[in-house]
């Protein structure tokens, strides 16, 4: 799954603060997203590349390109609706660094995919999702 990767890097970022012994949650949010940016561009397929990486009030936000794929078919409810499983398929999962992401981003996470520069869609998976 495409969003592993980034899940992973997540991770490691934010195991690192852990050996750092920084004590405070934004500290070891903006460490991770630092880690993260160092990264980028991550290149996903040839339709996906994850730009940017930042946050806002405990919401770990994505900031993707889309290339070759028409504005109207991204923001069709059956694109959104396939886009959304798969992002709450690994958000929800058992995994033990989305555990660790979840712990540090507490309010969720958002995906943003421009197209042109321009916002075409965005998804806002939150704790409560998992549950419904």
């Amino acid at each position: 799954m495409k969003y592993m990767k980034i899940v992973v890097l997540m991770a490691l970022g934010l195991e690192l603060l852990g050996c750092d012994n920084i004590n405070s949650k934004e500290a070891e949010q903006d460490f991770a997203i630092k880690f993260v940016k160092k990264q980028l561009p991550i290149v996903y397929d040839e339709n996906t590349t994850l730009v940017d990486i930042s946050k806002n009030n405990d919401l770990l936000i994505y900031k993707y390109d889309i290339k070759n794929i028409d504005a109207e078919d991204l923001k069709s409810p059956e694109a959104e609706k396939l886009i959304r499983k798969d992002i709450l398929e690994l958000y929800c999962s058992d995994d033990k660094d989305i555990a660790q992401l979840k712990k540090a981003f507490s309010n969720g996470m958002q995906s943003d995919y421009y197209i042109n520069n321009e916002m075409t869609l965005s998804i806002t998976i939150k704790p409560a999702d998992c549950k419904k």
